[in-house]
């Protein structure tokens, strides 16, 4: 299998378009998960924003990993704890920063051990396609919570709980949402798009 390129979405006129897409069902969703936060933490059980990231940065490319990311940051302002402007900055920001990294690597080993077009389901894409969610999601997983914690914004004598708790939500949503999303698109991802017109021969 080649190495995936960083490629940005195919169509510039669907360009911003899809991006503030991204970015605002990104938004959405997480402010609607973060009102079931489980204490102590603000991580859910169940996080479709990791799944709405993942399935967008395998579409259409590390850009929409970027507003992905954009629309954590958005979501992520109202941190209680944060009392000045800086701090505010820091609690979107730190989250933000693992949702771009995670949904980006995840989209790239997707692209590289899985089917390239995952609407053609096989009992071993699917297998492949669960451990690299589950892999991709220790990312943020991980850093979410602890970069909070270490920041200020979490009691870091919870943050065992919150990692977990995190990691599970991600993993959760970007199981079920990521191919929710893939096929309500219908689209073939860029990256794929991107290698077949490069091996069409020329006329």
């Amino acid at each position: 299998m080649g190495v995936v390129k960083l490629c940005p979405v195919a169509d510039a006129t669907a360009t911003y378009t899809t991006l503030i897409a991204v970015a605002c069902a990104y938004y959405l969703t997480a402010t609607i998960g973060l009102t079931f936060a489980v204490p102590p933490g603000y991580a859910t059980l169940l996080w479709p924003p990791a799944g709405i990231a993942l399935g967008a940065a395998y579409v259409w490319g590390w850009k929409a990993a970027l507003a992905a990311g954009f629309g954590s940051y958005m979501a992520n302002l109202w941190v209680p704890s944060a009392t000045d402007r800086a701090m505010v900055v820091l609690a979107g920001a730190l989250p933000a920063v693992g949702a771009v990294v995670q949904s980006w690597v995840g989209a790239v080993l997707l692209h590289r051990y899985c089917d390239r077009d995952l609407r053609r389901w096989s009992a071993s894409n699917v297998v492949r396609y669960a451990l690299v969610t589950i892999a991709s999601c220790t990312i943020n997983g991980v850093w979410g919570p602890a970069s909070l914690s270490f920041a200020g914004f979490m009691d870091q004598s919870t943050i065992a709980h919150n990692i977990q708790t995190w990691w599970l939500g991600d993993c959760l949503g970007a199981l079920v949402f990521a191919p929710l999303l893939i096929f309500l698109v219908g689209e073939t991802p860029v990256h794929g798009r991107e290698q077949r017109q490069e091996a069409r021969p020329e006329s």
